[in-house]
């Protein structure tokens, strides 16, 4: 005896098909909103407080500077000089 096939209304394979395209529209939507997102976020120049890595203290020619070794700004260190105390030392 031949089985007999099922047969599925054509009103079924419609909706599946709405349904799938539905979903895979969603899907490419999202994807590309989210590297849309990431991209921009990876663009942008990090702001707040520079990396603590980055800056070191060097002296040059007798003078002291300070060195971002990742931007290559460098901001002189002004040395200032104790103050007298006026203490004197007594010898004997």
């Amino acid at each position: 005896m031949p089985e007999e096939k099922v047969k599925v209304p054509k009103s079924a394979y419609e909706t599946i098909a709405l349904l799938i395209a539905i979903y895979l529209l969603a899907l490419t939507t999202a994807l590309a909103v989210g590297a849309g997102v990431l991209w921009v976020r990876s663009s942008k120049a990090p702001t707040g407080a520079p990396a603590s890595g980055c800056w070191r203290i060097q002296e040059a020619a007798g003078r002291v500077f300070k060195l971002n070794a990742c931007t290559g700004e460098t901001v002189e260190i002004i040395q200032e000089r104790p103050a007298h105390t006026g203490a004197r030392t007594t010898t004997s």
